[in-house]
């Protein structure tokens, strides 16, 4: 059986990431959308139109498949062996 160090490394790096892109894309858009607030307004909001840059939080979102796809495939071929 072959070594799943670095497929575990892999996947444990992209598990850790994966909320710091999102949450950290959250906080850098939270000061361009006019009267957001964490308890009464979805997430999603933030990447709309009334939002003054849409573009940040719909850059970290877009971010998340290439992050998480890596622990997906180690996961897979880690399943295949």
């Amino acid at each position: 059986m072959p070594d799943s160090r670095p497929q575990t490394t892999l996947m444990l790096w992209a598990a850790f990431a994966m909320p710091l892109l999102y949450f950290g894309a959250q906080l850098l858009a939270v000061p361009f959308y006019p009267g957001y607030h964490f308890a009464t307004d979805t997430t999603s909001m933030l990447a709309t139109s009334v939002s003054r840059h849409p573009g940040i939080f719909n850059t970290g979102a877009i971010d998340l498949p290439p992050v998480f796809s890596p622990g997906i495939m180690s996961r897979f071929l880690a399943d295949r062996n």
